[in-house]
Formats: C-alpha cells, sequence, structure tokens
C-alpha cells in the first residue's frame, strides 16, 4: 500500500472516477470516500475534519450506478484547510471543507 497526502492526492486525475462508497470514522470526524476506476480501485480519500459538507446526489428514474466523476477541485488553503469539490455533472455534487486529505492506494 502506499499512501499520499496534500497536494500529491490533489493532482491526482479525478476525472472518470467512480465514487464507490462513503463512510464515517472517528465518531463521525473524519470521511472516507472509497473510489475506483474502470473497476480497478484507485483508493481510499481519508478527510479529516469534515465541516461544511455539501451532499447532493440525484439518480435519474431507472437509472442506478455508481457516480462517475466528471471534474474535481481540490484547493489547500493556508496549509491548514482543504476544500474539495467532486462534480458529477449532471449527478450533482459532493463539496466539503477539511483538515488534511489522505489517499491510499494499492501499489
Amino acid at each position: 500500500m502506499k499512501k499520499l497526502e496534500g497536494q500529491d492526492v490533489a493532482n491526482i486525475s479525478w476525472c472518470d472516477a467512480n465514487l464507490i462508497s462513503f463512510e464515517w470514522d472517528n465518531n463521525g470526524r473524519d470521511l472516507i470516500l472509497n473510489w475506483a476506476r474502470n473497476k480497478k480501485p484507485i483508493g481510499v480519500l481519508t478527510c479529516t475534519w469534515v465541516r461544511e459538507l455539501k451532499i447532493n446526489i440525484v439518480m435519474g428514474e431507472n437509472a442506478g450506478g455508481n457516480p462517475l466523476v466528471w471534474n474535481a477541485e481540490m484547493k489547500g488553503i493556508s496549509g491548514t484547510k482543504w476544500i474539495l469539490s467532486f462534480d458529477f455533472a449532471a449527478q450533482g455534487v459532493i463539496e466539503f471543507t477539511c483538515n488534511e486529505i489522505f489517499l491510499t492506494v494499492e501499489s
């Protein structure tokens, strides 16, 4: 396993990544997002001290499957805060602020 953090995570291309699942950790303080691309795991993104969370994903009638990222932005602010936005095109967005970002990937 390889662990990336901060700007190294932000530099990854998130286009066409599939959101597989999300969960809370550390008593609801941290958000964990599991990602894959072309049925291969991208990794597990851990975001610490999440706040200002907005999840708005809408599936149309008779539509399903994992939401597909059209664009993602991750911006570090003053070394102590990250602003993340995952745009799922017509399906919606996930946006939030957190303290740190870590991506654990299979080697």
